[in-house]
């Protein structure tokens, strides 16, 4: 059975805009209203107000850390109690995007890193891109703060199909594509060499 919105299914959005403090009290009226299931596809902050402001409503998520450290589920094949989701673990990507960037700009002295400080998952990433960025032998890694201005839609319906979410593991991103626009990094002035191109996905010219 699939769902469509306004024939078999109604769906109740909030958005923060990035607003953090604005997320408990909006997974509370959520809750409140005996929702089916709350689908926090928002990154961490999103999904640990979920978890918060209900232990009985379903909540599936969608973040880049790990879900157990942060204490949203007790391990990712039994996350138990009310919670699962999917777990994209995107420090471990930013570190290999740096290392591509390295590649593409060998002589680049600098590196930059834009993230926002009240995400708990700025610690980890930038964490993970400083020791990339040492062991390649970038001289100076800048990390810029800006706290103010996907699926996760398999697992909200098998939850509304009745499955209970802590019989859910938590779903971790398998394989990951490297796509290279040509036509962008000529604009850029950007050379890819050969073997960089060799390695990718897809090649957009």
């Amino acid at each position: 059975m699939s769902f469509v919105e306004g024939k078999n299914v109604m769906i109740e959005y909030r958005w923060a805009n990035f607003r953090y403090e604005r997320l408990s009290a909006m997974a509370a009226d959520l809750a409140q209203r005996f929702v089916a299931v709350i689908a926090a596809i928002g990154g961490t902050p999103t999904g640990l107000a979920a978890k918060a402001a209900t232990s009985t409503v379903p909540i599936v998520f969608y973040l880049g850390i790990d879900p157990v450290k942060f204490g949203l589920v007790a391990s990712l094949n039994h996350p138990g109690q009310n919670v699962t989701g999917i777990a994209a673990l995107q420090a471990e990507l930013v570190a290999k995007r740096i290392e591509f960037l390295h590649e593409l700009v060998p002589k680049a002295a600098v590196a930059a890193l834009l993230v926002n400080p009240d995400n708990p998952y700025t610690e980890p990433e930038a964490r993970a891109v400083q020791d990339a960025a040492r062991s390649l032998g970038l001289g100076e890694l800048q990390i810029l703060q800006a706290s103010t201005a996907i699926d996760a839609g398999v697992y909200t319906g098998k939850i509304l199909r009745g499955a209970p979410p802590a019989e859910l593991p938590v779903e971790q991103e398998s394989k990951v594509d490297l796509v290279i626009n040509l036509t962008a990094t000529k604009a850029f002035q950007v050379s890819v060499p050969i073997p960089v191109v060799g390695r990718a996905d897809e090649v957009i010219e």
